[in-house]
């Protein structure tokens, strides 16, 4: 064997020894997840009609009470409730009253609606609203205190964003109303489907 021979064989076994190492010294591969959570967005904002003619009947096409505008990401969707305290106007500081109340201090309705809303968003308002899919009108046919309507969304594939949702009355003329404001409060609840 020459002094050639002898240079390649040895660094071949250089070459190999150098290769085994770096094997050796390579780290098993690991499996890493990232990512991030979204948040449950569940909530609502709403806005009362104060300017009302509770004075004249309103008995064919039906007054938007309230706009509510429904935010929700959750896949089981959500339930909206909107429940009216005395089931009609009602003159401050008289107590709730009964389905026969005396007249003059209380105008009952005759029907309450829930449907899904028309409005678009305007100039300054920095949002866009539109009108919920799923909802059908909803009626309930001489309400009374403590009358609800009641919207149950179903399973959702995309988030509910800024749905407008009205709630509407008619009521008969009540000539014997006194003079004064005449309000109902309502009770608004957003319940989300996990």
């Amino acid at each position: 064997m020459n002094s050639m021979n002898v240079t390649k064989m040895n660094w071949k076994k250089i070459m190999a020894g150098v290769m085994l190492a770096a094997v050796a010294s390579v780290v098993p591969a690991n499996a890493i997840t990232v990512g991030g959570a979204i948040p449950v967005i569940n909530d609502f904002y709403s806005f009362g009609n104060t300017g009302l003619d509770v004075d004249a009947a309103n008995t064919v096409a039906a007054k938007s009470l309230m706009s509510i505008f429904v935010n929700n990401n959750t896949a089981g969707g959500f339930v909206l409730t909107a429940t009216s305290t005395s089931g009609g106007f009602n003159k401050p500081g008289v107590a709730v009253p009964a389905l026969n109340a005396a007249a003059g201090t209380h105008t009952p309705y005759t029907e309450l609606t829930m449907i899904a809303g028309t409005l678009v968003a305007g100039a300054g308002t920095g949002g866009t609203w539109a009108a919920p899919t799923g909802l059908t009108t909803m009626i309930v046919a001489a309400p009374v205190a403590g009358s609800s309507l009641v919207w149950t969304s179903g399973t959702q594939a995309t988030a509910t964003s800024n749905y407008e949702v009205l709630v509407q009355a008619k009521w008969a003329a009540n000539a014997g109303m006194l003079a004064g404001i005449y309000t109902d409060s309502w009770t608004i609840s957003l319940i989300a489907t996990l």
